[in-house]
């Protein structure tokens, strides 16, 4: 983004959770020195959903630019990089960009926190 050269793949609308770096390390340790957290999993954010294009403006609005215009459909980036994916497999080289980076950029994945607020 600060090179001016992404683009944006869907609408945005797919949703993420966000959490501070040290909120991070604070939720480890709890984890680390609390008896009832061993063999579990915990879902750690701040608590909101936010959606991708959110949070694409936002990174645009930190760096002085404005968000990307340019927004390419799903299926059309998902269909080209399956092509690279299979074609280069062919060929023996690996395609840096395949399907399933599509899919995870693309996955709504916003997980709610339950539990302590640290």
């Amino acid at each position: 983004m600060a090179r001016r050269r992404f683009i944006s793949i869907g609408d945005g609308s797919n949703r993420r959770t966000l959490i501070y770096d040290r909120d991070v390390a604070r939720a480890a340790v709890l984890a680390v020195q609390h008896p009832n957290a061993a063999g579990k999993v915990y879902n750690v954010s701040d608590g909101q959903f936010h959606t991708l294009k959110e949070i694409i403006t936002a990174i645009c609005d930190a760096l002085g630019r404005k968000p990307p215009r340019l927004s390419v459909p799903v299926g059309t980036v998902r269909l080209a990089a399956g092509i690279l994916e299979d074609a280069g497999r062919m060929i023996g080289f690996k395609s840096p960009v395949g399907r399933a980076t599509i899919d995870k950029y693309t996955e709504d994945i916003a997980a709610r926190s339950w539990g302590l607020d640290i």
